[in-house]
């Protein structure tokens, strides 16, 4: 017997529904009001053909409004779709807060009469609060700071605090000659770079350390990458290729250096425990690598590769404990036990092109696509 796949969609102002099941080669769609649905049915060749029609009808249905809400989503399974618009390759940023998820949107080119980006503030449950308007183009990273209710964030290379309680913005750090920048948080310090010199700093923006930094260039890309432990206490910074160093942000002293066979780094992440630094390489490579800080020496975890011909990974994230790891392939999600070191399950993500953009909000994983719809999926 074939396994029935049913998503409803409603339309937040006119609160019609429209209810599409999937069935075999078989694809329903009901749509109406509640308790006056039309319903009409048809049959495809074969079930591919079925599936990309049930893709398309609910996408349509998306960029007319409509929102699809499943409270009761099993593993794999989408809670949220919202149709964003403006997905723009390489700023697909978000972050979620306790109350909210604030999404980038993408408004326009760089004309003068062009509409500013800005940020669409949904709920947990994916009710849109409002927009709020950014002073710069192209969030390339956006990290919730919940000790003082702000968003740091990085535009065009610029840094900016966004505080969420009194709606302003205040620029940290500004772009300069520079190409190079980041920003992460931890619980009492964040850290961020522009214009070649990063800065760690508390939460009332006094500067704990600096450091000039001086990346590599090699055939057009620049190698640069950093992040924070969970404790603020270690700061990992990738400029050269086969190279991470650590510094002790405390005493502002590089505390070692990890050296490898790695080319480029493009996101890094430490373990709540800060002894454990996960690494995705964006060439050589292309997937994970994992770093004692103690030893500076590599760790591996076999278990923990995607199980296809390539070992490729486009992205990945921890939820708050760390006791899941989801790898990005493509459009493919892969969720571990990152305690016990195993795979749990594997699924697609919908409405994707090419990219996507995948972190936690919550114990749900918040996915921005390319093709401009936001997700929330049960992992």
């Amino acid at each position: 017997m074939s396994q029935k796949l049913s998503h409803q969609l409603t339309d937040p102002n006119t609160k019609k529904l429209s209810i599409l099941t999937l069935s075999g080669t078989a694809l329903t769609v009901e749509t109406g009001s509640e308790g006056k649905l039309k319903t009409t049915e048809k049959t495809f060749n074969d079930k591919e053909a079925a599936s990309k029609e049930f893709i398309k009808k609910e996408w349509e249905l998306l960029k007319k409004g409509y929102v699809l809400h499943n409270d009761n989503a099993g593993p794999g399974e989408p809670a949220l779709h919202y149709y964003i618009g403006g997905g723009y390759t390489g700023a697909l940023s978000f972050a979620a807060t306790a109350d909210n998820i604030y999404i980038y949107k993408n408004n326009g080119d760089y004309s003068a009469n062009s509409a500013p980006d800005s940020l669409v503030v949904l709920s947990a449950k994916g009710d849109r609060i409002g927009d709020v308007n950014l002073p710069e183009k192209l969030a390339w990273d956006i990290a919730y700071n919940p000790v003082n209710s702000s968003l740091l964030m990085d535009l065009d290379y610029s840094i900016y605090e966004y505080g969420i309680e009194g709606d302003t913005f205040k620029q940290l750090a500004e772009r300069g000659n520079s190409i190079t920048s980041f920003i992460t948080v931890a619980d009492y310090t964040q850290a961020y770079a522009a214009d070649d010199t990063a800065f760690v700093t508390d939460n009332n923006n006094d500067v704990l350390m600096s450091y000039p930094y001086q990346p590599e260039m090699v055939r057009g890309s620049v190698r640069f990458c950093a992040q924070l432990s969970a404790d603020g206490q270690l700061l990992a910074l990738h400029q050269r290729d086969g190279e991470i160093i650590i510094f002790n942000t405390a005493e502002g002293m590089i505390k070692g250096t990890i050296t490898a066979d790695f080319v480029g780094v493009a996101q890094m992440e430490f373990s709540k425990d800060s002894r454990l630094l996960i690494v995705r390489e964006e060439y050589g490579r292309w997937g994970m690598r994992y770093f004692d800080t103690d030893t500076f020496t590599e760790i591996a975890f076999n278990e923990l590769e995607v199980p296809e011909y390539t070992k490729e990974v486009n992205g990945f994230c921890l939820n708050a404990n760390q006791s899941k790891l989801v790898l990005i392939q493509r459009s493919w999600v892969y969720v571990y036990d990152f305690v016990g070191k195993k795979l749990l399950h594997k699924f697609k993500a919908d409405h994707v092109v090419k990219t996507l953009k995948a972190k936690f909000a919550g114990e749900l994983l918040g996915i921005r696509s390319d093709y401009g719809c936001f997700s929330l999926y049960a992992v």
